[in-house]
């Protein structure tokens, strides 16, 4: 499971709380709220197992940047998302999923996925199309 930052922006406790629901081992990407204390509360959690800036995710024949801000990882250059590098993001608080309609950058956090963690299989699919409703715009 990855946390993309910003979990325990005001309650730690109902944060951490929130850790223990989840199921397997936790990284989390440190956001802007996660200050140094709870970065050190994190680190306490049994199922954390890295707290890290950023991270590089390999799933199948798809590469993820995962970062808690939007980062510009490609363009539509490419025909298909498995040449591209594919950015998982949080931070914005918007409910829209594509930063800036831009089908490689897809936004994972609670306020645009019905407060419901993201499974990647359904974000493949939804870059997928993303992709192919932006061709036919061009």
């Amino acid at each position: 499971v990855y946390v993309l930052g910003d979990l325990m922006l005001n309650n730690t406790e109902y944060g951490l709380n929130c850790l223990n629901q989840l199921n397997g081992h936790i990284v989390v990407i440190r956001g802007n709220h996660d200050t140094d204390n709870r970065v050190e509360a994190y680190s306490y959690h049994p199922k954390i197992i890295a707290i890290v800036d950023a991270y590089r995710l390999k799933y199948g024949k798809y590469l993820f940047y995962l970062s808690h801000f939007p980062t510009l990882t490609g363009n539509l250059e490419n025909e298909h998302l498995s040449q591209m590098t594919l950015n998982l993001f949080g931070h914005t608080h918007s409910k829209e999923k594509f930063f800036e309609d831009r089908p490689y950058m897809y936004n994972v956090a609670l306020d645009a996925n019905d407060n419901t963690p993201v499974e990647i299989n359904e974000i493949i699919t939804a870059m997928k199309a993303k992709v192919q409703e932006c061709k036919e715009l061009l």
